[in-house]
């Protein structure tokens, strides 16, 4: 815990290069238990690397010499115009030399007929004498990609959502634990006991497509990513153009003068925009009834000349507005300013309802650590808004809009052991990274590392659901949207989950689909032209009409690994028992399942297919000798249904 009196340091102290090392430790144990020849892919892999080199230097060659014949095509084309030009003029009559243009012709051609003959006979040949090569080196590639594959194969089928959550609490003090699931346990202990729902209202323009979560000594945090829906406006144009004429009189008689205007019109029409949106989210007891805000002080990376302008400037601005609000006869407006000019003015945070509790967070401690992030530039700076609704600490930072939690497989998948040990390595200290720093913010607090939850939050059983909105959203959004979307949403959907009843260790959900039809419209807008009369301009735009549309589906624990899943899926006795719920194919993600149900009814029994894959594998992960347990388990649910 002493490490992280000044988190900063300690991330560029111990934790960055903790994670590194874990991460290559973990990386060969993966490669390890996958079985997976380390030596044997790093030699195809240069096999492959050596022929798409050899087929470059052909490629070139190619592309050089296509080069010269499309150049001589080119002077070949001049020459045989210019000879014919030539000749035709001097046997015009009109020159006053006709035999001279006429050599000068034949010579023209000559010169563009020896161009085609090069073309046809060298040109041409060293260009073909390369695709027998080429073609055997693609050849070549594609077999030893092939096998490169092959033999990277049970490396890439060990890759799972949560593998960089483990390399992370392996790697950081352990007052700090990240979840592989965000269940309903934690859920409504964020929400019951911190106001989760008070300080971030569900919304039905925002569906959550990613959540993590985790503790700062049993204090709860979550990190979710947003899908957002905002209603804005788009404006359309149109034109006309137009035509008249005028006269006017000279000393040469009436002259009359064409006139070309083009009219523009503009409507401007509602639009809906989507977006992303990622927040951390943390509870703590501590100081709890107070609130404030600050944001980015764009002070990163600014010498300590520019940020003293700053600081001067922004102090005399907070002067005057404690005393104004000294003057006011509102007891929650009567801000103070701190001692420290410098945190003052960079933090911000002087929206607080609350000074002595806001002077409990932020003692001397508190100052420097946030002013550390605040001011350095690596590795991320000042770029996260801090909001605080009583005992709900909301981080947004602006690296975490851009950064992918989701630890999605494929972002280490390659046919390549060391692509993917870099892929796997490389991400895995972006993930911690980004986290932490996410954190930084709240631990750089010490009264927040002194409040330790006393309460446990697996203390009881007896919840509604087994999984939360978080989960429920962030599986369903794993779906295509057409299976969900009313049939003529002609826009992106937000899918809000409602949970609906809870059966064994399975949820059913309704989802309802919030959309838009686009339909086609034509405004005409008067205009007044240059020719003093009125016009109509047609103005083309789209009316964004809302539509809705609800599915019931199924979401269950499948307790297996994303290797298991991908291995029973495409199974036949699986699809079969998949049939009785469903006609469309399931989704998996970190121990989840879901299916679109055809009839809510059949979820009765849909926590079987948590059953199934225990039928399938072993405690251990093994795959069972004998199929009997995938037919008897099949069997089971089809009885389970029938009763």
């Amino acid at each position: 815990m002493a490490d992280l009196i000044n988190p900063r340091d300690y991330y560029f102290h111990h934790l960055k290069d903790e994670v590194y090392n874990n991460a290559i430790e973990y990386f060969e144990e993966l490669v390890n238990k996958s079985g997976v020849n380390r030596d044997e892919n790093i030699q195809t892999v240069k096999e492959i690397n050596a022929k798409k080199a050899e087929l470059e230097v052909v490629n070139n060659i190619i592309k050089k010499y296509r080069t010269i014949k499309g150049f001589l095509i080119f002077l070949a084309v001049v020459f045989l115009l210019a000879g014919l030009s030539l000749i035709i003029y001097g046997a015009s009559g009109s020159a006053q030399s006709p035999t001279g243009f006429i050599l000068g012709g034949l010579g023209a051609l000559a010169l563009g007929i020896v161009f085609i003959v090069i073309i046809c006979t060298s040109i041409n040949k060293k260009i073909k004498e390369q695709f027998d090569p080429k073609s055997k080196l693609e050849s070549e590639i594609a077999k030893l990609t092939q096998e490169a594959w092959a033999q990277m194969s049970s490396l890439n089928n060990l890759y799972d959502y949560d593998l960089a959550i483990e390399v992370f609490n392996m790697s950081i003090d352990s007052i700090i634990k990240m979840d592989k699931r965000f269940d309903t346990k934690k859920y409504r202990y964020v929400n019951e006991k911190f106001g989760f729902r008070d300080a971030c209202p569900d919304k039905d323009n925002e569906s959550t497509v990613l959540v993590r979560s985790g503790s700062i000594l049993g204090n709860p945090f979550m990190l979710y990513k947003n899908f957002v829906c905002t209603e804005g406006t788009k404006t359309y144009e149109g034109t006309l153009t137009i035509h008249w004429t005028t006269t006017r009189h000279t000393e040469n008689g009436t002259v009359t003068e064409h006139h070309t205007e083009t009219l523009h019109a503009y409507v401007d029409a509602m639009c809906p925009y989507y977006s992303y949106i990622t927040h951390l989210v943390y509870g703590n007891e501590a100081a709890p009834n107070l609130i404030f805000s600050r944001g980015p002080s764009r002070a990163t990376g600014k010498d300590e000349k520019q940020i003293d302008r700053m600081v001067n400037k922004e102090t005399k601005r907070l002067d005057k507005l404690a005393k104004k609000e000294l003057m006011d006869d509102d007891p929650t407006t009567n801000y103070t300013r701190f001692v420290n000019d410098e945190f003052e003015a960079l933090f911000g945070g002087t929206d607080r309802n609350n000074e002595v509790e806001y002077r409990l967070l932020f003692t001397p401690i508190a100052i420097q650590n946030e002013l550390s992030l605040i001011k350095n530039r690596e590795p991320y700076g000042d770029d996260f808004f801090f909001e605080k609704h009583k005992m709900i600490n909301i981080i947004t930072s602006k690296h975490s809009q851009t950064f992918d939690y989701s630890s999605n497989p494929d972002h280490f998948i390659s046919y390549s052991y060391e692509l993917s040990k870099e892929a796997f390595v490389n991400y895995v200290c972006e993930f911690a990274k980004s986290v932490y720093f996410d954190l930084a913010p709240l631990i750089s607090i010490p009264l927040y590392q002194m409040h330790e939850s006393k309460e446990s939050i697996y203390g009881r059983d007896d919840y509604d659901s087994n999984y939360s909105q978080f989960e429920h959203e962030s599986i369903i959004n794993e779906f295509p949207n057409a299976l969900l979307v009313e049939p003529t949403t002609t826009t992106d959907a937000i899918f809000k989950a409602r949970f609906s009843e809870k059966d064994g260790q399975s949820d059913r959900v309704y989802v309802d689909s919030y959309s838009y039809r686009g339909e086609p419209r034509l405004t005409y807008v008067s205009k007044l032209g240059g020719d003093g009369h009125m016009h109509s301009v047609p103005v083309h735009w789209v009316e964004y009409i809302p539509v809705e549309n609800r599915s019931y589906v199924g979401v269950s624990g499948a307790d297996t690994s994303r290797k298991e899943y991908r291995e029973v899926a495409v199974s036949t006795p699986f699809r079969e028992f998949l049939s009785k719920y469903s006609n469309n194919d399931a989704v998996y993600k970190r121990g989840i399942i879901a299916a679109i149900l055809d009839n809510p009814q059949v979820q009765k029994h849909f926590d079987s297919i948590s059953n199934y894959f225990k039928g399938i594998y072993n405690n251990s992960g093994i795959k069972n000798n004998s199929n009997s347990n995938i037919n008897n388990n099949s069997n089971n649910s089809q009885n389970n249904n029938n009763n």
